[in-house]
């Protein structure tokens, strides 16, 4: 199998980090008139006939929470905007994009696409990132997947950080952790990030520690994982493959509510 084709079948867990509100949700005041100002403009103006920097500094306001809350499917449009009018600083927003999966799916074909156009514009980050002989496409996904699995670590790092500091927290007091949100969606965290690293047995661990303690997120992965690591299941945990279906089956049903009746 290609690098290529690997990279789009990992893509189609459903797996997702489930983000903070508090991180969603927390903007600089500070910058709202900035904010303000460039959306005044495009209104007035229209898309079509706003500068080019007006439109890339609405992007980066959505994208940083500068004076609104932090919004990409937003940031993306205004970045796209921008980028199709040959804005070198939209057009390498959109290789990260791509590249790591920001509010649309990983995509290595279109974040090269516009690294390369990024670079042709005079960005000298695309410029740095896309060096490479004679434009070797098998280098380049290479590349990106070291990203990609660089940034996995650090977030792994950091929420098993999170997950400590609660824990001391709540003076390891597991009855007060177990009905902690944060606590169930820190264990979910991990189990996705170690899932993307390939490391199964932590994977499993963490998934099910949220999953019984009633988290959907969890639920549903666990199943998912029931679903699609049954050969590590039947090895590691002596599960047969139809236990493995019918157990996911049943998790899934309870990740939407439904509780098993038998």
């Amino acid at each position: 199998m290609s690098k290529k084709n690997k990279r789009i079948d990992l893509q189609q867990s459903p797996l997702d980090l489930q983000q903070s509100p508090l991180d969603l949700q927390q903007f600089n005041s500070d910058n709202k008139d900035l904010y303000l100002k460039y959306k005044k403009i495009i209104n007035k103006n229209g898309i079509n006939k706003t500068n080019v920097e007006d439109i890339f500094n609405l992007g980066l306001c959505y994208e940083t929470g500068k004076g609104t809350l932090i919004n990409l499917k937003e940031s993306l449009y205004y970045y796209n905007q921008a980028a199709n009018k040959n804005s070198d600083k939209a057009q390498y927003k959109l290789t990260k994009f791509y590249e790591y999966g920001y509010d649309v799916e990983i995509n290595i074909e279109e974040a090269l696409k516009w690294y390369k156009l990024s670079a042709e514009n005079g960005n000298k980050k695309a410029q740095n990132d896309c060096t490479l002989p004679n434009n070797n496409l098998d280098i380049v996904i290479n590349k990106i997947e070291i990203n990609e699995d660089t940034k996995n670590k650090t977030l792994l790092s950091s929420y098993i950080d999170k997950l400590n500091n609660l824990v001391k927290e709540k003076d390891n007091d597991n009855t007060l952790l177990h009905k902690t949100k944060r606590y169930k969606k820190y264990n979910y965290n991990i189990g996705v990030l170690y899932y993307r690293l390939k490391q199964l047995e932590k994977t499993f661990e963490y998934f099910e520690e949220a999953a019984y303690l009633k988290y959907p997120p969890a639920r549903k992965a666990l199943g998912y994982f029931y679903n699609k690591e049954k050969d590590f299941l039947c090895n590691e945990k002596g599960i047969s493959h139809n236990d493995s279906s019918e157990i996911s089956s049943i998790w899934y049903k309870l990740s939407k509510g439904v509780e098993n009746s038998n």
